[in-house]
């Protein structure tokens, strides 16, 4: 029950920054991707049990500010600012990355900034769930939630309503499903942001979100991840 400093990732000369992807299956830390035109391929794994990092194949797609998510044991890439529809999958049995399912809209880039200010996917009842603005049209955009189902291999929207703020942050625990932002899902994605941050949580049957009160003193640009201490 205590912190432990894991041995530094060293890219040089690729460079490290917050453009990076990051998840974990079983005992291993993956690291995808990040800024600059010699790091979006990068790709390395820390495992846990040896405490040492190791140097991957390169991705076969660029990976800047992607979403990570692991289902069925196996990993879901997403987001990236240079694949707005699709997905790619990592099988750590096989060490490989094969396509995933086409998103079923592209996601909508307002303006060239970029997707990961208004997209999260996460796991839900062993299915891959994304929410985030999509396009529907070349001018117009949407926040949805959509749900990959695999043994009918195509898409449904997701089994509880959008979240009232868009989700910039989101973590799970025990069916509960948290998430935090600063930009109201109704708004226009233009819509300037808040300088506030607004915290929801959906319990396991429920198709009402409540929102939960930060802590004094937290306002903006919050960052939650559910865990079990103890």
């Amino acid at each position: 029950n205590r912190w432990r400093e894991i041995t530094p990732l060293v890219r040089e000369p690729l460079g490290l920054n917050s453009d990076v992807a990051i998840g974990s299956i079983g005992s291993s830390i993956l690291v995808l991707g990040g800024g600059g035109a010699n790091s979006m391929r990068a790709f390395d794994v820390f495992d846990v049990s040896q405490r040492a990092w190791s140097r991957q194949p390169p991705l076969p797609f660029d990976s800047s500010y992607s979403l990570v998510v692991e289902v069925g044991g196996k990993m879901v890439c997403c987001a990236s600012d240079e694949h707005l529809q699709e997905t790619f999958i990592y099988d750590p049995e096989t060490r490989s990355w094969t396509a995933g399912p086409r998103l079923p809209l592209e996601l909508h880039d307002s303006h060239g900034r970029g997707v990961h200010w208004h997209a999260d996917a996460f796991e839900v009842h062993g299915k891959f769930c994304i929410m985030g603005y999509f396009a529907l049209t070349p001018e117009t955009a949407g926040y949805s939630a959509f749900v990959w189902d695999p043994a009918r291999e195509s898409w449904d929207e997701a089994p509880f309503p959008v979240p009232p703020v868009v989700a910039f942050e989101c973590s799970q625990i025990d069916g509960h499903l948290i998430v935090s932002g600063n930009h109201l899902s109704d708004w226009n994605i233009d819509h300037s942001s808040s300088d506030l941050t607004w915290l929801y949580v959906l319990s396991p049957g429920s198709t009402e979100w409540a929102e939960w009160r930060l802590p004094d003193g937290v306002r903006r640009s919050t960052r939650i991840a559910a865990v079990r201490i103890g």
